[in-house]
């Protein structure tokens, strides 16, 4: 029994080894009060001592583990929920990036609207430039023909 008290908290340690503990403990007991009816009440109080000792010294260790898991799944979650909210920040970050670029491209486009807008008109007023230059042009060379 001693053996396996001592495997508690380490890395022994596992749910077989408390239910083995549990029933040498029990029938550790069991023994020794069968025992107990026929020794002197020395030696049965010596034993009830003991008993008592390893029974105490199992249940604290079986408490500090309890406490130690508790512990750890506690930090575990806190390390999952920071981890979450950094997640949900990022996201929420991505989506601003998106909305400020999505305003980007709406106001480019306005802008490309007018500079093709402003091109047609120019490219429009340099046709008509030029086929009053050759009208003006056909006009003198007819003229310097006649």
């Amino acid at each position: 029994m001693k053996r396996l008290v001592s495997y508690l908290r380490t890395t022994k340690d596992t749910p077989e080894i408390r239910s083995k503990l549990l029933v040498k403990d029990t029938s550790g007991n069991l023994k020794t009060l069968t025992h107990f009816e026929g020794t002197s009440g020395q030696n049965r109080q010596r034993n009830i001592n003991r008993i008592l000792e390893s029974t105490k010294l199992s249940t604290e260790r079986q408490r500090e583990y309890v406490d130690k898991a508790k512990a750890r799944n506690d930090a575990y979650e806190d390390d999952e929920e920071g981890e979450i909210r950094e997640i949900e920040q990022g996201i929420n970050e991505l989506n601003e990036i998106f909305q400020d670029l999505g305003t980007l491209v709406s106001e480019q486009r306005s802008m490309l609207a007018n500079e093709l807008s402003s091109a047609s008109q120019l490219q429009k007023k340099a046709r008509n430039r030029m086929c009053c230059l050759a009208v003006v042009g056909g006009i003198v060379i007819l003229a310097a023909l006649a």
